[in-house]
């Protein structure tokens, strides 16, 4: 991952609002336009470029602190270890399994929902309520993706005919072997630009 793209998710994950770090990543991170970020985001473009302007601002003022952070770096074999898991507890609804690879102060949001939950109590709360609600075993799929170096998965949900309708991008990020956030963004027009179909048949 290059120096740049770093410190773009760790501004995100750490000293960014929901929506400045929704619009940063998507603006320099996966080099979207204004105008296609108001569209995903239901925004304006002014709005966007605000945001993005107060994002750089605070990227800026913290550049030096923010270089000398580092992300342990996993070997291949234990990061595919640690994402297989990942995978099963998201297709299996196992929210117990999902924690155990969370850090203690995981981040997890879902742009453009400005909700942003902090620590796995809060995490699994919501987790149990809602994406995992219910009878949630084979609700979701996930086909592995890179997002400028990060893994991240197009996320799926199941439909009446018993396939998948594109739900999102899902970006994970790791520190060590565990998991420091879960960014979901929200908009099923992001999966072709991944090469990804909008619809799994069952």
């Amino acid at each position: 991952m290059s120096e740049s793209i770093r410190l773009a998710f760790l501004t995100s994950l750490h000293l960014l609002p929901p929506r400045q770090r929704a619009v940063l990543i998507l603006c320099d991170v996966l080099d979207w336009q204004a105008d296609e970020v108001a569209d995903a985001l239901d925004q304006t473009v002014p709005s966007v470029k605000s945001a993005l302007h107060r994002a750089r601002t605070t990227l800026a003022k913290h550049h030096h602190t923010l270089q000398r952070e580092s992300i342990k770096a996993l070997a291949d074999e234990e990061l595919r270890e640690q994402l297989d898991r990942y995978v099963h507890a998201w297709e299996t609804a196992d929210v117990d399994g999902l924690l155990a690879l969370l850090k203690a102060d995981a981040t997890f949001s879902m742009p453009p929902i400005p909700s942003w939950y902090k620590g796995r109590e809060d995490i699994g709360k919501l987790v149990s309520k809602t994406i995992f609600g219910g009878q949630a075993g084979g609700r979701w799929r996930m086909l592995s993706v890179h997002a400028n170096g990060q893994p991240g998965f197009g996320l799926y949900r199941v439909n009446e005919s018993g396939g998948y309708d594109a739900y999102g991008i899902q970006v994970v990020t790791f520190d060590g072997a565990q998991i420091a956030d879960i960014t979901t963004f929200r908009n099923p027009a992001l999966i072709p630009f991944f090469g990804l179909s909008p619809v799994l048949v069952a």
